[in-house]
């Protein structure tokens, strides 16, 4: 369901904040949970960052998000965030 709702979010930027940034934060929170019992996933889930990738949507820090209500925004023209783990340091 979480990944439903973010994939239509990226697509159309019309779903409402609030499923946006819940279905984040359980995605979040679920990924943590598992790298926890399985400390290989995070390496595999570092690597993957590799490349780039369209920015959607930001929720800013968790502090902003307490005090906006946990409101999202969508960025207004394309933007687009670039990784390479492979790099020391990482960029």
């Amino acid at each position: 369901e979480a990944a439903r709702i973010l994939k239509r979010a990226a697509a159309t930027k019309a779903v409402a904040p609030a499923p946006v940034l819940s279905s984040l934060v359980g995605l979040e929170r679920k990924m943590r949970e598992e790298c926890k019992a399985d400390r290989s996933l995070g390496e595999k889930q570092l690597g993957e960052l590799d490349g780039a990738w369209r920015l959607v949507f930001t929720t800013g820090t968790l502090d902003t998000q307490a005090r906006t209500g946990g409101q999202i925004n969508y960025f207004p023209l394309k933007a687009v965030q670039q990784f390479d783990t492979k790099s020391q340091p990482m960029r």
